[in-house]
This record gives structure tokens, sequence and C-alpha cells, in this order.
């Protein structure tokens, strides 16, 4: 008697908890930028895009996700691009903080910016 009314009881939750978790749920994660990268890196563009897109939207005053933009921007040839998303980063947050200070120069380098 004592494993049916045990049965009775936690049926209920384990269907709960299993209809409460759904792909779409895990699909509207945020995702981070160590995922963006990755993206990039392994040629997914359009995924890295999106993704970096979802972060913009989302946190459209994040200096971090500008600056991986910019970076974007710059390896796709989108020099111009690239200098606007740097700017709008360091306007956000000047000195970019969140940011390698190896990442920034390098960046300014390939953008032909002058290093501070």
């Amino acid at each position: 008697m004592k494993n049916i009314i045990t049965a009775a009881v936690l049926a209920p939750t384990l269907t709960f908890g299993l209809l409460s978790f759904s792909p779409a749920a895990a699909a509207d994660a945020e995702p981070t930028v160590a995922q963006i990268y990755h993206a990039f890196r392994a040629g997914h563009l359009a995924e890295a895009q999106g993704m970096l897109d979802q972060v913009l939207r989302d946190h459209p005053d994040s200096a971090k996700a500008h600056f991986v933009q910019a970076e974007i921007d710059a390896e796709e040839g989108h020099r111009d691009l690239a200098r606007s998303e740097l700017a709008r980063a360091e306007q956000l947050k000047p000195g970019l903080p969140d940011v390698k200070p190896r990442s920034v120069q390098e960046l300014k380098a390939k953008l032909g910016l002058p290093a501070d």
C-alpha cells in the first residue's frame, strides 16, 4: 500500500517536472560569449551573428557584446561597422575593463586605430 501511495504522489511530480522542461525553453537560453566565438570560429557565421543579435537585443547597453560584434565585423572585413561597434563599446564602458587589453589592442591595430 505504501508503494502505491508513493507512486501516486511521485507520478504527478515527475510528469510536471518533465513538462516544465522543453527544448523551446532551452533554445531561449541566452548564448554565452564562448558559444558565439565557437560558432564564429567554426565557420557558422549566421549562427554566431544570430546569437549575438539576441544578446544585443536583450542587452543593448552591453559593452562586451558590442566589442564582440566589433571583432566579428572586423574579421568579416566590415571595418566601418567594426569601428562603430568598438566606439559604442568604449562609450558604454570607457577603457573596456571587462575585455582583455591585448584583445582591444589587436582589434584597434586591425582597424588602423591608435592604441590608447
